[in-house]
């Protein structure tokens, strides 16, 4: 009876393999005014083609959607009107056949993206960085807007490793070899039943 419960555990700890397998990972967060997502699955494999849905917080609202590139990355403007309501984002990655993950981006992480109040000396700051924007611009041969998405896509390559690690120390539920190993126990605990069997059969047929 023992051997055959075992055996039970062992169908359904197999059956789910594939799937731990083959977990969904979503990574996002906010670059100035921009949501960037990055989806992939728990074998190193990018997300391509998933559907990324951008949803307010607290509304369940969708404020955007879109598909991620190859690379398994997504990116898109929140328009200022979501920004402004002052509620958290929640990004959700579907990658299909029931793979779905989701993150929440806090609203402070797109500090900045929404304009201030006006105040007495805003219009002369914003003439200075606009000045030394444009001087940086000139100084670098590149056009301003060329030149911080250039910024932008440097920052990202070097914060992949980052991002990518602390996803994985993120992930919940056992890993492929948390699931061999369990496997293996399972497998321990049959053969000792099976020998205890055998013992108790050899003993009643002495007796």
């Amino acid at each position: 009876m023992l051997i055959r419960v075992l055996l039970a555990v062992l169908l359904v700890t197999v059956s789910a393999l594939p799937a731990s397998a083959h977990k969904v990972l979503l990574n996002a967060w906010a670059e100035g005014a921009m949501v960037v997502a990055e989806i992939g699955f728990s074998d190193g494999s990018a997300g391509s083609g998933a559907k990324i849905t951008v949803l307010d917080g607290t509304t369940g609202e969708e404020i955007l959607s879109g598909v991620a590139d190859k690379a398994g990355f997504f990116e898109a403007e929140v328009p200022g009107a979501a920004l402004a309501r002052g509620n958290d984002l929640r990004v959700v990655g579907n990658a299909g056949a029931g793979h779905q993950a989701e993150a929440m981006v806090p609203i402070d992480e797109f500090a900045g993206a929404v304009p201030a109040a006006p105040g007495p000396d805003s219009a002369v700051e914003a003439g200075k960085g606009e000045e030394s924007g444009a001087a940086l611009a000139a100084a670098s041969g590149f056009a301003p807007e060329d030149l911080k998405a250039l910024m932008r896509e440097a920052v990202r390559e070097e914060m992949k490793p980052l991002r990518r690690e602390l996803t994985a120390q993120a992930r919940t539920g056992p890993d492929l070899s948390a699931i061999l190993g369990g496997i293996g126990y399972i497998f321990g605990l049959a053969g000792v039943a099976a020998l205890a069997d055998t013992r108790r059969r050899r003993k009643d047929s002495v007796g």
